[in-house]
């Protein structure tokens, strides 16, 4: 049987542009259909290398100068677009 990670109590989409880009990059990165704006980036299968990717993409994609200690710090869609912000 294939396991599947546990939801989280409720789906809650992202709010605002900015929670909205990092929710679809830790999904693309993941490989994950959606994301929830209190999904944390490590309980939902990231990883250090993952996090180095997903620095790489947000800077990139959103010209955000993010440090890779605030993914460990931030590492929820929510916290993390507040950051950015």
């Amino acid at each position: 049987p294939e396991s599947t990670a546990p939801a989280s109590a409720a789906f809650e989409e992202p709010q605002g542009e900015i929670e909205k880009s990092v929710a679809k990059v830790f999904a693309e990165i993941l490989d994950m259909p959606r994301v929830s704006r209190h999904d944390d980036f490590f309980a939902i299968g990231g990883n250090s290398l993952l996090a180095l990717r997903l620095v790489s993409r947000i800077k990139s994609e959103m010209r955000s100068d993010l440090p890779i200690v605030q993914v460990f710090k931030n590492s929820t869609v929510q916290s993390l677009a507040q950051y950015i912000k």
